[in-house]
């Protein structure tokens, strides 16, 4: 054992009662009541440690999970086109109000070095769907174009519009989606 370092720990620092420290099991003598209560007590001590230990460690994993999973859900792929290209809906603004085109969806689609934003109107209970207006911007987020439209869409089908619908009535609990 001499040539091995010998290892120091500061056991205030660990914050631990001393009496949880202090049990040792006699091995020559026979246990005396005093012993064992002393070792049950430790032993309770242990098994709360562990429990908060415990509970500590899955409340951590399950809110990492969760954050995580909201980060992720941000932009919802609801489509492609011919060519292959995404339509993404932001999952953060479905349903708030944008000036100039009432409460819509906003869908998304980058193509060609340039974004394009569709904004749709949904709604659930009629089940109504309709492109109000489209916005165009580079890549550096300049709004390049904006329109006023106004194209009906069928609903229930699986155009990206539709699908938009169909994750926003679903996301707000509307009857029948």
């Amino acid at each position: 054992m001499e040539g091995k370092p010998k290892v120091r720990f500061d056991l205030r620092k660990l914050q631990i009662p001393f009496s949880v420290l202090a049990v040792t099991l006699p091995t020559e003598k026979k246990l005396q009541s005093k012993d064992v209560n002393q070792l049950v007590t430790s032993m309770n001590y242990v098994k709360q440690l562990i429990g908060v230990l415990s509970v500590a460690v899955i409340l951590t994993l399950s809110f990492s999970n969760v954050a995580s999973a909201e980060r992720a859900e941000k932009f919802v792929n609801v489509g492609y086109d011919s060519d292959g290209d995404a339509f993404l809906l932001d999952t953060t603004t479905m349903g708030k109000r944008e000036q100039g085109f009432g409460s819509v969806l906003k869908v998304y689609q980058n193509k060609n070095k340039l974004i394009s934003e569709f904004l749709v109107n949904a709604a659930c209970g009629d089940e109504t769907l309709s492109i109000v207006g489209a916005r165009t911007y580079s890549q550096n987020g300049i709004k390049l174009t904006e329109n006023k439209v106004h194209q009906s869409l069928q609903v229930r089908t699986n155009s990206p519009g539709s699908q938009a619908m169909s994750y926003y009535c679903h996301s707000i609990g509307a009857r029948g989606w």
